[in-house]
């Protein structure tokens, strides 16, 4: 570990990043650890005095404008909804498909999505600052903020469509929508999870 962090570099690739993970599992000892495999939580001892946070300002500046689209991509979902609005009394403005289970589902993935991405948002903003224990604090937080925000408003998307589907009895499209789900959303795990997920030394999965 002391090695590492007298070579610390501003970019690894990510066989290095793994293996700073495996040094940081290892120096830890065992219990529960937010330790992302994204390179951004080994600090050296000189860190703060070199640059005062400016490597960190690219990986920022893209994660602040991901959150930012999850925001406003689940902020104007959440006034479209799937199936439009009733313009008719005694449900005039209501949502037509108030009532169905999916439609419920949509509204709570799509609440999550966005209240998620605002919590990354303002972690980010507060790594705005330049000071490295800000910064690596923020990305503690945004990193699974914006994890579960993704996850979410791709299942919004999923559930506004099984909503508004006009067949509930098709077979076929039932089959090869829920094996469709299920490869994306693993697919999804295995992209994002190793950049944000906590390790758990000990465990080999985590």
């Amino acid at each position: 570990m002391d090695i590492a962090e007298i070579n610390l570099q501003s970019r690894y690739v990510f066989r290095e990043r793994i293996s700073l993970m495996v040094l940081l599992c290892a120096s830890s000892g065992r219990g529960f650890q937010v330790i992302p495999t994204s390179g951004m939580t080994l600090r050296s001892r000189s860190e703060h005095h070199l640059s005062n946070g400016d490597k960190y300002k690219d990986n920022v500046n893209a994660l602040l404008l991901v959150a930012t689209l999850v925001a406003t991509v689940a902020f104007a979902a959440g006034f479209t909804v799937p199936g439009g609005f009733s313009s008719s009394p005694p449900n005039l403005g209501m949502a037509i498909l108030a009532n169905e289970l999916d439609f419920c589902y949509f509204l709570l993935c799509n609440t999550l999505a966005m209240q998620c991405s605002v919590v990354a948002i303002v972690a980010l903003i507060w790594a705005q600052l330049g000071d490295p224990e800000l910064i690596h604090r923020a990305f503690h937080l945004a990193l699974p903020s914006l994890f579960v925000a993704l996850i979410s408003m791709s299942a919004a998307f999923l559930f506004g469509v099984v909503a508004t589907r006009r067949s509930h009895n098709n077979f076929l499209f039932n089959v090869v929508f829920n094996t469709v789900t299920a490869i994306f959303f693993h697919v999804m795990v295995l992209l994002l999870g190793p950049y944000v997920i906590p390790q758990l030394p000990g465990v080999p999965f985590l």
